[in-house]
């Protein structure tokens, strides 16, 4: 089930990628929220916000490195994000920081996310809000806190993405801050950072109904 939604999650992405592609090819900047499902889906959003045999965004759960998690219900319900605020959602994404002032676990990679330019964390949030409210799944409660949990980062504002015609700089782009590569590829240190000598090397095991896989080296290295 949970390959399933991973291969719809970047089949919506490619899906997402050609109407980009097609509207930006005319000049014509695509509607927010359009953009932001565009990234939601590269970003892998619902892959571990949906359950294995239920509706997108209404929550899930998954195990990390042994850990079990239980990823909420992102949509305007009661028991998702209604409530919550446009700068709300956008503080949460960015810095793991919930309304309440406490600590979203890592395992949202909101350390990478902190990274996003302005304008798609508008757009996140405009698409997050425009899905229409699922009232089944996991409520937003604490997270496990087991595990190691970083310091939350201060939020970055003025952030612009680079030329999209930049392809290098773009894809750093999509790697680091919107596809969050590193989150699950780049292992992490005592203090709960990402080892910048490892980035991308890859090493985090995932377990399910799969049994337990682990993240590639991404990097060039020959093995």
């Amino acid at each position: 089930m949970k390959f399933r939604r991973l291969i719809a999650a970047i089949l919506t992405a490619i899906l997402f990628a050609g109407i980009v592609g097609t509207v930006d090819a005319q000049d014509e900047p695509p509607p927010e929220s359009e953009r932001g499902g565009y990234l939601a889906a590269i970003a892998g959003c619902a892959y571990c916000h949906s359950p294995a045999d239920g509706l997108a965004f209404s929550g899930g759960s998954f195990s990390q490195n042994g850990v079990a998690y239980v990823a909420p219900n992102l949509t305007p319900s009661d028991s998702g994000l209604d409530g919550w605020s446009s700068e709300d959602i956008a503080i949460a994404i960015t810095t793991g920081v919930r309304p309440d002032g406490s600590q979203l676990s890592p395992v949202m990679p909101y350390l990478y996310f902190n990274n996003l330019a302005d304008s798609d964390v508008d757009a996140l949030v405009a698409y997050l809000q425009g899905l229409a409210p699922v009232e089944d799944g996991p409520p937003l409660v604490a997270d496990q806190a087991e595990g190691i949990m970083p310091p939350t980062p201060q939020r970055q504002m003025g952030i612009a993405a680079p030329d999209p015609t930049n392809s290098v700089a773009y894809g750093g782009y999509l790697i680091d801050a919107v596809a969050a590569c590193g989150a699950c590829h780049t292992p992490v240190q005592a203090n709960g950072l990402p080892d910048p000598d490892l980035y991308l090397a890859g090493g985090t095991a995932f377990s399910g109904e799969w049994g337990t896989v682990y993240a590639g080296n991404l990097t060039p290295q020959p093995t």
